[in-house]
């Protein structure tokens, strides 16, 4: 189910109301598609399956330092069709995202070091 405008805003709102003031310099530091990217991860829920610095679930593989171990072209690849590098995955396709939304999730994963 798509959330609407109003579930992202109060999802943003209580994230940042649980941030430090040295979080909130950081986010404000990031590069526009790394935080769309960020906000894009978090609106198809990726953590329900992945974890990022402790946070989500351990169903699929942590992505904390993922950012080491892939290139940009790899996420995006791999969001598109996931069984082509893990066929006994049970990761969902995102093809129904558009290629910018694809890219600015991959942005933010390169980040994840």
């Amino acid at each position: 189910k798509r959330r609407t405008a109003a579930e992202e805003v109060g999802m943003l709102k209580a994230y940042l109301d649980g941030t430090t003031a040295e979080e909130r310099k950081q986010i404000d530091a990031m590069p526009e598609d790394v935080f769309m990217g960020a906000f894009l991860f978090a609106r198809n829920k990726c953590l329900n399956c992945h974890a990022v610095a402790g946070e989500g679930k351990d169903v699929g593989p942590d992505l904390t330092k993922t950012g080491t171990e892939h290139d940009h072209a790899w996420f995006v690849k791999n969001m598109i069709d996931p069984k082509q590098f893990a066929p006994d995955t049970e990761m969902p396709s995102f093809e129904e995202l558009s290629e910018k939304e694809l890219k600015q999730i991959a942005d933010y994963l390169t980040t994840l070091k």
